[in-house]
């Protein structure tokens, strides 16, 4: 659940670096004569994107006398192809996530999902803005979801912009073992993006992976939390208070700066642990 910036690839170059040397000669000189189809159609979903209408887009667009099966074969065996210029453009991508995938904002990147399926929308299968770097439990999740609105579509690192804003809020569940309750609120100002941050979050399952990281993290530090905390309330609570903000400079809305906030928040639970 955060942004990227766009890949610095461009759709049709990509699509010729995949096709270039493919061993299926029937399918490279079909490949020659989609060129045009290619890049109208990678314009159009560059547009549509930008436009907050990828959902738009009919299935199985035309770019004749390919097939959706051939266009696919084109990213199996010419996109991921090792040592290979195309190949160059897969790792650039996953490079450019910084390892960590954005759609959990957690896991560590294994692959690159295409955001409106394959299997569907063959004409962007090598698409540069249609990969997204993502971990292997969000890309298994998230399948061939393609969305009847646009709310309905998971976020698109590339083009929906999430709030600077702090949105991802955690209330702490005090115990022997305490962990944090998440959930989104991005306010009154942007209801569009409060429901399509709300859908994504529960797609993902994403309360209940930081419910159970966060409890994880919190028992790995108790006995720091304890130490601090003989210095009173007001020390643990700055701690928690420095660890949020240190966190929030490189990462605006991760769990773990939601639940450190949270913590510095809840009198009831640094009196737990002070005393």
């Amino acid at each position: 659940m955060r942004n990227l910036p766009e890949p610095s690839y461009e759709h049709l170059e990509t699509f010729r670096a995949s096709t270039a040397r493919f061993r299926d000669k029937s399918i490279r000189k079909r490949a020659e004569k989609a060129e045009a189809d290619i890049d109208r159609e990678g314009r159009l979903y560059l547009k549509r994107a930008r436009n907050k209408q990828l959902w738009r887009i009919a299935e199985n667009p035309d770019v004749k006398p390919l097939l959706n099966d051939d266009l696919v074969k084109i990213y199996e065996r010419g996109l991921l192809r090792r040592r290979s210029a195309a190949r160059k453009v897969y790792e650039g991508i996953k490079i450019e996530a910084a390892k960590i995938c954005p759609i959990c904002n957690h896991r560590t990147v294994a692959n690159l999902d295409h955001y409106l399926p394959k299997a569907k929308y063959g004409a962007f299968a090598v698409h540069p803005h249609n990969l997204v770097p993502s971990c292997y439990e969000c890309n298994f999740t998230k399948g061939t979801i393609s969305g009847g609105d646009y709310v309905d579509l998971p976020l698109h690192p590339y083009f929906d912009m999430v709030p600077e804003t702090q949105w991802l809020i955690c209330d702490i569940v005090k115990g022997s073992s305490p962990f944090g309750l998440y959930r989104i609120d991005v306010g009154d100002t942007d209801s569009e993006m409060n429901e399509k941050l709300s859908n994504h979050f529960r797609l993902f399952e994403l309360a209940e992976l930081y419910s159970i990281e966060s409890a994880a993290d919190l028992a790995r530090n108790r006995y720091l939390h304890f130490q601090i905390g003989k210095a009173g309330k007001e020390a643990l609570k700055g701690y928690f208070k420095t660890k949020a903000l240190s966190i929030r400079k490189t990462d605006g809305n991760s769990w773990r700066s939601a639940l450190y906030d949270a913590c510095a928040n809840d009198d009831d639970l640094l009196t737990e642990i002070v005393s």
